[in-house]
C-alpha cells in the first residue's frame, strides 16, 4: 500500500510540472501565524481552514503530498471549479490562525487513502482535505508536539517540481496514474468490508480559549492572545491554574499542562469555564467564555 500511494504522489508530482503553482499571495509583511492543530486517531497532524468563506474544514497536514487536496464535495459547497485536468483554485483559503492566502491551486479529488480513512471512520473528525507541498512550502513551520499550536513564517519561496514540464497532460502518465489510485481504492475497499466500521464521534468545534503555556510540564500561563477570551476575563501571563469547573460538570484539580489542554478542550458551547490560578500565592478566580470553533 506504502509503494503504491508513493508511485501515486510521484505521479502527481510529474503531472503537476509546469503548473502556475506561486499562487499564494501574501496580503501583508512577514508575520508569524500560530496555526492550533489536533492530532487524529492515527496521529496525523490535523489542521482546519476555510474555503471561500465556507467551513471550517479539516485538513490532513501532509508534507508528502505534492499539493492541496480538496474533496470533490468540499469544492462544490465551496464554488471551487476544476478544469479538464481536475485542478481548481481557491480564491481565498484561511487556515485557523488567522492565516490568510488566496489564488490557492488545489487538486479537486479525494486521495484514495483519505477515502479509506473515511470510509472506515478511523478519524474523529470528518477528513476533508490534505495540505501539501506546494502550500507549505510558503511558510517556515515549527512543530512542538509537546504544544497546541505550530508557528508558521511567510517566505518568499517558489515552490520547486518536477523539470520536465512538457510531460503535463501526457496521457500515458494520467493513465497510470488513474489506474494506481484505482488499484489504492480497490485495496481499502476489500479491508473495508473485513473490518467493521467504528462509530465515529460527533465532530465538534474546539473552544478557542487564547492562552500559550509555558514551556515544560506545568500549567502556568506563557502568553495570551491579546483580547482572546482568557485575556478578557483578566486571566494573566505567570498564572499558574490549579483548578477548571466545566459548566455542569465536577471541578477537577489540575497538575500538568497536559489535564488542562484535555479539560479546556472537553469544553462546549461558549458557556463560562471557571478557572482557578495561584497569582503571587493568591487564589484568584476567573470565569473565561471560550469562543467556538477558533476561527
Amino acid at each position: 500500500m506504502h509503494n503504491k500511494c508513493t508511485r501515486y504522489y510521484s505521479l502527481l508530482y510529474t503531472l503537476i510540472a509546469g503548473l502556475s503553482i506561486s499562487s499564494v499571495v501574501m496580503a501583508s509583511p512577514p508575520t508569524a501565524y500560530y496555526v492550533p492543530y489536533q492530532l487524529s486517531n492515527l496521529d496525523h497532524v490535523l489542521i482546519r481552514a476555510r474555503i471561500n468563506g465556507h467551513g471550517p474544514y479539516t485538513f490532513i497536514m501532509d508534507t508528502g503530498a505534492p499539493t492541496v487536496f480538496i474533496t470533490p464535495k468540499v469544492a462544490k459547497l465551496c464554488g471551487v471549479t476544476k478544469d479538464n485536468k481536475g485542478w481548481g483554485h481557491c480564491k481565498e483559503f484561511n487556515v485557523e490562525g488567522g492565516l490568510h492566502a488566496s489564488d490557492v491551486l488545489c487538486r479537486v479529488e479525494e486521495p484514495a487513502q483519505l477515502q479509506g480513512m473515511n470510509s472506515m471512520g478511523l478519524s474523529a473528525e470528518p477528513l476533508d482535505g490534505v495540505i501539501g507541498y506546494t502550500f507549505l512550502s510558503h511558510y517556515k513551520i515549527t512543530i512542538d508536539l509537546s504544544r497546541q499550536h505550530m508557528r508558521w513564517i511567510p517566505v518568499q519561496y517558489t515552490p520547486l517540481v518536477g523539470e520536465d514540464s512538457g510531460l503535463l497532460g501526457d496521457p500515458a502518465i494520467e493513465k497510470e496514474a488513474k489506474q494506481v489510485d484505482r488499484t489504492m481504492k480497490n485495496d481499502i475497499n476489500t479491508v473495508t468490508s473485513m473490518i467493521s466500521r467504528q462509530k465515529r464521534a460527533k465532530a465538534v468545534d474546539r473552544p478557542l480559549f487564547g492562552i500559550q503555556w509555558e514551556p515544560g510540564s506545568q500549567p502556568v500561563i506563557g502568553s495570551l492572545l491579546k483580547e482572546g477570551p482568557a485575556e478578557l476575563a483578566g486571566l494573566r501571563p505567570g498564572d499558574r491554574v490549579i483548578r477548571i469547573l466545566l459548566p455542569g460538570k465536577s471541578a477537577k484539580n489540575v497538575p500538568t499542562q497536559e489535564a488542562a489542554r484535555k479539560i479546556l478542550n472537553g469544553a462546549v458551547g461558549s458557556s463560562g469555564v471557571v478557572v482557578v490560578v495561584l497569582r503571587g500565592g493568591i487564589r484568584m478566580k476567573y470565569t473565561v467564555y471560550p469562543e467556538v470553533g477558533g476561527m
